[in-house]
């Protein structure tokens, strides 16, 4: 599972991600780094809430992957350096050529306690 691939990969996953809905996005962006996105282009392209989506891309702005410009913000692929970007290249490879060995290693993460806590208040509310 998770060790056919490289442990560098392994641990970049496990850093960033926190659902397969988050890396596609990202990929999504990487595929045309020329265009910008907001939230609502981005739930429909990924079939998901447009606060979902938000959320998504203000969390990857804020690991470095994508940067934003104008209000409401748009956002575009960016890496803030080339190794962030050499990383992204060679898990979207990993992606392309493992992806249910991926979406296993991102769901078999030790939960976060915080998370699951506003899951579950999240879950609530949507009742």
């Amino acid at each position: 599972m998770a060790e056919e691939f490289p442990d560098n990969i392994r641990r970049f996953i496990t850093e960033n991600f926190t659902s397969v809905e988050q890396l596609e996005a990202l990929l999504l962006l990487r595929a045309d780094p020329e265009r910008t996105w907001d939230a609502a282009e981005l739930s429909q392209a990924l079939y998901t809430q447009p606060e979902a989506a938000a959320m998504r891309l203000a969390d990857l702005r804020g690991r470095g992957f994508l940067t934003a410009e104008g209000a409401p913000a748009r956002y575009r692929y960016r890496p803030a350096n080339s190794e962030l970007a050499r990383q992204v290249d060679l898990l979207a490879d990993v992606y392309r050529e493992r992806r249910v060995t991926v979406i296993t290693l991102i769901y078999s993460r030790p939960a976060d306690p915080a998370q699951a806590f506003a899951d579950a208040f999240r879950l609530r509310k949507e009742k």
